[in-house]
Order: C-alpha cells, then sequence, then structure tokens
C-alpha cells in the first residue's frame, strides 16, 4: 500500500512511451487512476508512433511527446511540472532516467525482478514482487492496487472519432464485417502470405463476408504478396489507415483475426472479437484478453520464446498454424453468435 504524500498527489506522471500494444494495456490502470485521482492533473508522457491511442482520452490532462531531438528541453519540460508522483510501466532504462530526472519524490515503478536495465534503482517505490507470467493488464493493475485502489473493472475509453462519412461504404454494407490484419511489429510474429491467401480464398468459399485487409505501410509488400495468390476480391486499405481510422474499421467490424500485434490490442479495446495467432509470444502474458477461447496457439517445445527473431530461422511456431485451425474458430465463433 502506498503511503499518504502517494494518495495525496495531485500532479501524477504516467511514463509509458512504447508500443501500440503496450500503451493500450496501460489504459485499464489509467482510467483506475482517473477514479481515484478525479481532481488531480494527469499527463501522460509517450513516443509518437503511440500519440494517437492516447489522443482524446477523458482520464488525461496532457500529453507529453517524447523528444529524442531535443532531449534537454524535454526533460526540462518535464522537471517544470513538479509532478508529485511519476509512475514508470516501462520498466527499461530510457523510462527510467526519465522518472528519476522528473526530479519527482515519490517515483513508482516494478519491483527489481521484473525489471530491465536497472530500471529499479530510478524508483523510490516499488510493487511487490509477483509472476512476470500474468497478463500485462493485470501486472499494471498492480500499481492501482499498490495505490489502494480495489476492484477494478477493465476499461479503456478510447476516443475514437466518427468517420462514416469517410467508410460509409464499408458502414453501409450489411454483410458480416471480417477484418484480417496481416502485420506485426517483430518479424517472428507474422504469419504467411501464402497461409493468408488460402485463408482469405476458404472464406470466401464458405461464406458471404465482407473481408477486410488492414495492415501498416510496412505490410504494403506483402499485401502485394498475397493478392497476387488470390482470385478473390476483397477491401485493401494496407497502409491506407492512420491509427485512428484503423480504430474506426476495427471497431465496426463484427470480429477480427491477427497476430500478436498493436491491432490486435486495439481490437480488444474496441470490444470487437478476437482470433489471435500466437507463437513466439506468451499469450499468457500478451494474449487478447477476454478471447481465450478462439486463440489459436502451438505449445511447441520452443514457444514461447520471446525472442525477436526465431533461433531456427523459420518461424515453425507460426508456420504450425494452419488455415483449418484459424477456420475452425471463425465457425465457432458464427455459430455460437449468428
Amino acid at each position: 500500500m502506498g503511503g499518504d504524500k502517494v494518495l495525496e498527489a495531485k500532479k501524477i506522471l504516467i511514463v509509458k512511451l512504447g508500443s501500440i500494444g503496450d500503451v493500450i494495456h496501460s489504459l485499464p490502470f489509467l482510467k483506475a487512476l482517473r477514479d481515484k485521482y478525479p481532481k488531480s492533473f494527469i499527463a501522460w508522457t509517450v513516443e509518437s508512433k503511440s500519440y494517437p491511442i492516447l489522443e482524446g482520452h477523458s482520464s488525461i490532462d496532457e500529453i507529453i511527446l517524447f523528444d529524442r531531438r531535443n532531449i534537454l528541453n524535454y526533460l526540462r519540460k518535464i522537471r517544470n511540472y513538479r509532478f508529485d508522483l511519476v509512475i514508470d510501466l516501462q520498466r527499461l532504462l530510457k523510462s527510467g532516467l526519465i522518472t528519476y530526472l522528473s526530479k519527482a519524490k515519490n517515483r513508482l515503478g516494478f519491483d527489481k525482478k521484473r525489471c530491465k536495465e536497472y530500471n529499479y534503482l530510478f524508483t523510490n517505490l516499488k510493487i511487490p514482487s509477483f509472476s512476470d507470467n500474468k497478463h500485462i493488464i493485470y501486472q499494471y493493475l498492480e500499481f492501482a492496487d499498490y495505490l489502494g485502489i480495489k476492484d477494478v473493472k477493465i476499461k479503456y475509453d478510447l476516443f475514437i472519432p466518427d468517420l462514416t462519412r469517410k467508410y460509409r461504404d464499408i458502414i453501409e454494407d450489411r454483410r458480416f464485417k471480417l477484418i484480417i490484419n496481416i502485420g506485426a511489429s517483430k518479424k517472428v510474429n507474422l504469419w504467411f502470405p501464402e497461409l493468408f491467401a488460402e485463408l482469405i480464398e476458404t472464406i470466401k468459399e464458405q461464406y458471404k463476408f465482407n473481408l477486410i485487409l488492414t495492415g501498416g505501410a510496412s505490410d504494403r509488400t506483402l499485401a502485394k504478396e498475397i493478392k497476387d495468390l488470390t482470385n478473390v476480391d476483397y477491401i485493401n486499405l494496407v497502409g491506407k489507415t492512420t491509427l485512428k481510422e484503423l480504430a474506426f474499421i476495427i471497431k465496426n467490424g463484427h470480429l477480427y483475426i491477427g497476430c500478436d500485434t498493436g491491432p490486435t490490442h486495439l481490437a480488444v479495446a474496441v470490444n470487437t472479437p478476437v482470433i489471435g495467432l500466437y507463437g513466439s509470444s506468451n499469450p499468457k502474458r500478451n494474449g487478447p484478453l477476454g478471447y481465450g477461447e478462439y486463440l489459436i496457439y502451438k505449445d511447441l517445445d520452443c514457444a514461447p520464446c520471446r525472442k525477436k527473431e526465431c533461433q531456427y530461422g523459420d518461424n515453425r511456431c507460426m508456420r504450425e498454424i494452419k488455415v483449418k485451425d484459424v477456420m475452425e474458430k471463425i465457425n465457432l465463433f458464427f455459430n455460437k453468435n449468428y
């Protein structure tokens, strides 16, 4: 349990710079923090790639962009806020330095066991040691428990603008909308173009779905490979949407399929059911929370390795996921809900 000085914090900073998925996983803690401190000033420092996730969020008073090009001005700005409490959810050297150099008297972080790069040296308050194997959302909610916030309900409260006019053709199409996101930030988490193509062909044979392909700009080559391997029509939005637009598309879908990547966690946050394809990453820790019934994971001896590259060079944990496995989950979902 935190002390009185922590509980009386009037200015709070969350340090979570990282990936889209990491930031999304932190949002339930943010909501709990706002409920505990309704009148406090709450800021969040984040990198530009994840800024749209926080933009417009009702629980944040200010977003402070991490500026590596003007790091001294950035740190000076952080210090000038005179935060009472800084909460480091990143547990890396970079976030630790930001937390320490904020000069906040109360600097709360993870326990030594779960920190990386000596991050624990930069905080003077630490949540109790616990397993790193439980879902990361619940690990972030340990901070809420430390601050005396109990019985937290998981809410994300993303702000998503109404983009119906821009995507009217998709929204007004009354068919079942199935979204397939082909990308992943780590190569080891990717599925394969020939398997995506086979999946698309199989879906089109069995169902009259409105099929929508999504992904980032870096996935355009993969999208072309998939297109060259298919002979059916679908909507290709790969590399054509902003993060907010992608959130809107996913929110208006009926079912989402994707690997361990930011958009998969975005789907969870907007309450679109998820079929997750997992290999090297630990689904117990990073899986689509609430959709374990539709998770596909092959329990190989080497998985989950949580490495950035496959030690065997063939991404065998993802290769073992077959089209029939995905179709079984699609059929299960469709039969249970329609």
